[in-house]
């Protein structure tokens, strides 16, 4: 009778994990799943693992010629000087940005952007395969994926979060830090 308890208690246990374990699948999978159809596999896989990255302060477009050296950004056919970039491995909170951008629960799906952004910034995820640029209307609250040109508003908590982050990020060092 003990030997069979043991089986029992062994089966149950194993059960309980490979059921804890589709649920852990699927509560993932449904955590990213309307992003990923917009943005696609690639993009979501440098945003959260890219090997390197940077955080670009943007200026508006000019149809004036720029500076000789001046970088620039290519969003949508358009050039956007450089006012500042970092290395996002160096921007404090860079993991937490990189998990919440693939979130569904940092965009809005109900309301779709009402014009073409103003973009004030940009982050480019960057591995082996390519990179993903994504630019960010601050103001209205838009992010877009440059290579898929698909354009999503983003919550409230997400626009000020991430605003906070860049600001704290492109500013430069204060005395004594």
């Amino acid at each position: 009778m003990k030997r069979w308890f043991g089986v029992i208690a062994v089966t149950a246990i194993v059960g309980v994990a490979a059921a804890l374990a589709g649920f852990n699948v699927w509560w993932h999978y449904n955590q990213s799943r309307q992003i990923h159809a917009l943005w696609g596999t690639d993009a979501l896989m440098r945003i959260g693992h890219g090997d390197a990255g940077e955080i670009v302060a943007l200026a508006p477009p000019s149809d004036l010629p720029l500076a000789s050296g001046t970088k620039v950004v290519s969003i949508g056919g358009k050039d956007f000087p450089q006012r500042g970039a970092v290395d996002l491995a160096t921007a404090r909170g860079a993991s937490n940005l990189r998990y919440a951008l693939g979130q569904d629960a940092s965009y809005d799906w109900i309301r779709e952007p009402s014009a073409a952004g103003r973009w004030s910034l940009a982050i480019r995820f960057v591995d082996d395969r390519g990179q993903t640029l994504l630019a960010f209307d601050l103001d209205q609250g838009i992010a877009l994926e440059n290579g898929s040109g698909k354009a999503v508003l983003l919550t409230e908590k997400m626009a000020s979060g991430l605003k906070k982050f860049a600001d704290e990020a492109l500013s430069p060092p204060s005395p004594g830090k």
